[in-house]
């Protein structure tokens, strides 16, 4: 996977520095790309040393009815609170249970849809986007 996949991907993070990385809609490893730790945290930002912004794509993390009435999900929506795990920063759009999950997942010290996050880990998700907005002009 280093070699094929990954490589274009480590050349562009390494040579252009981008503001912001998208993580996908498929699974990897059987793990949504937007809650893979392994992915996000432990390759982007701890091996490539990447400091931006990582953003899902368009309703990863968001049932969407219009789309899920007519078309039946090759695999479910990923986890609010497995975004936040990962190290994937913004959930886009977003939506109202995606703010409740997290909430809850951090005042309460639950487990939500099997990932447990902390205050901590939720600040430095917000960091990262305080981050690259002052580094804009």
């Amino acid at each position: 996977m280093r070699e094929i996949y990954l490589k274009g991907f480590e050349i562009t993070v390494k040579e252009s520095a981008p503001a912001s990385i998208m993580t996908s809609y498929n699974l990897l490893n059987g793990i949504h790309t937007a809650n893979s730790y392994d992915l996000i945290q432990s390759v982007c930002r701890d091996e490539w040393k990447y400091d931006g912004v990582i953003m899902t794509d368009w309703f990863t993390s968001v049932d969407v009815p219009w789309i899920t009435d007519k078309y039946e999900a090759k695999y479910p929506i990923s986890a609010s609170t497995g975004c936040i795990y990962a190290g994937n920063d913004l959930q886009m759009p977003g939506c109202g249970k995606n703010v409740t999950d997290i909430i809850e997942a951090v005042n309460e010290n639950k487990e939500i849809d099997g990932y447990k996050i902390t205050k901590a880990d939720l600040q430095f998700c917000t960091c990262n986007i305080i981050k690259a907005i002052a580094k804009m002009d």
